[in-house]
Order: structure tokens, then sequence, then C-alpha cells
């Protein structure tokens, strides 16, 4: 089996998987069909005429806005979870629902929030300061969700 990853703004991940002739013969094919296009060498690239392709306008990260869901891994000690709430009021990111699971065991707990929408870049800035928090064991993970 061969896979392709892709990823984009906005829309991720995406996985293309399928049997193949092999890693070198698949991966050199696909870089050479998407040389092609970009030379403009292939007269119907995506099955549509050059010339009938629309022109596709940059997209605004900053324009986009949504509700998320938020896990982080901490220490479990007093103020660790006030550390996190206070710094998403600081970017105006306001807490839906909230979740905290302690690990007695390990002195750890997973806390979980979803957010009211907030501006991807709020949650970019915000993010970006949490990775210097000693008391947050791990990179938080981010869910966008829609709706």
């Amino acid at each position: 089996m061969n896979a392709v990853i892709l990823q984009g703004k906005p829309v991720g991940e995406s996985v293309l998987q399928g049997e193949g002739a092999g890693p070198g013969p698949t991966s050199s094919s696909l870089l050479s069909d998407l040389l092609s296009i970009l030379r403009g060498n292939i007269k119907k690239p995506f099955g549509v005429s050059v010339s009938k392709l629309k022109s596709l306008k940059p997209y605004n990260v900053n324009n986009y806005v949504n509700s998320l869901y938020l896990r982080f891994e901490v220490k479990d000690k007093p103020g660790v979870l006030s550390e996190i709430t206070n710094r998403l009021a600081k970017y105006k990111i306001s807490v839906k629902r909230l979740i905290q699971t302690p690990d007695k065991k390990n002195n750890k707990a997973t806390i979980v929030i979803i957010t009211h929408k907030t501006t991807e870049t709020n949650i970019h800035n915000c993010l970006s300061i949490f990775k210097k928090n000693k008391n947050i064991l791990k990179t938080p993970t981010l869910i966008r969700l829609l709706g």
C-alpha cells in the first residue's frame, strides 16, 4: 500500500492511500504530475481546461471564527487551572464547558475545555504562550468545532 499525506490550511491533513508500484515509483510519478501541472504542460488538469479554471483568493486565516476543543495534560497542583483560564480570558477566549480529570497516581490531570467562538488569531497567540508554561506537560490538543 502507498499513502500520500497532504497538509493544508484550513482543511488540515488529508490522506490518500491505495495499492501502488512501491514508494519510489509512486512518489516519483506524483511529483512528476504536480510539476507538469505547475509548469502548465498538462492541458486539462483535474479534467478542466486551464483557461476555465477559476483563480482562487488566498484564504485569510484571521477571518476564521469558531469554537474549540482544547485538551491539556498538566501537573495536578493548585493554581494550574486558573493559569489556563486567566490566559484564555486575556485573549478573549470564553470557556463554555470544562472537565478536569485527575490522575492521582501520576500527579497529573487532564483538562478539557470547550470554548465559545473565538478568532484564529486569538487562539494562535494564546497557545503559543502555553508552550512556555512548565505546569503544562505537553503541547495542548486543539480541535476546531463547527457550528
